[in-house]
């Protein structure tokens, strides 16, 4: 992995633990999670040999999903908030959140499609039928969402299967 600082000790608790974990503390819009998915995919482009595992997972998943926080929702918790929920010291975040913008060369907005795509991707992993257009959740308002509009949070603890194919977005959008 070309990301040293990302790496740490393997997380004492589960990913889906981790995701449950950020949902109830973070105070963040669900739709944060399809974009801190975005960015996932975006370093994975930037850094082939970026993989999830078990002891890097935890700053991926949660810087990208602060970021996508930071973008999207017009309330948001200081970086020493979301570092006691990452169990991370502040100056940890910091720095982790500087690498992962420059990683991303600061490429943190989003178009309606790539969300829509993404959104809907994670519905088709979750074994549901995607809802129309208008029905998902719009970018920047997006705050609570409830039923079948959304995957649950438990299904995007398994994001590699978005690392799998570098050029879907792309296929996606030209269909």
């Amino acid at each position: 992995m070309d990301l040293p600082m990302f790496e740490g000790s393997k997380s004492p608790i589960s990913p889906s633990a981790y995701i449950k974990r950020i949902v109830k503390y973070g105070g963040l819009s669900p739709c944060c999670f399809v974009v801190g998915l975005i960015y996932l995919e975006r370093l994975k482009r930037q850094e082939p040999t970026v993989c999830l595992t078990s002891n890097s997972f935890q700053r991926l998943i949660l810087v990208a999903v602060m970021l996508a926080a930071k973008y999207l929702d017009d309330f948001y918790y200081s970086n020493k908030r979301w570092a006691e929920i990452g169990g991370i010291s502040t100056r940890e975040i910091n720095m982790l959140e500087l690498e992962f913008l420059f990683r991303l060369e600061f490429s943190v907005g989003i178009t309606r499609e790539e969300y829509d795509w993404h959104a809907g991707q994670l519905l088709l992993n979750e074994g549901m039928v995607p809802p129309p257009q208008e029905e998902l959740p719009a970018l920047g308002r997006c705050k609570l969402l409830e039923g079948p509009k959304f995957p649950s949070c438990s299904n995007i603890a398994d994001a590699s299967s978005f690392f799998d194919a570098p050029d879907y977005a792309e296929n996606a959008m030209a269909e």
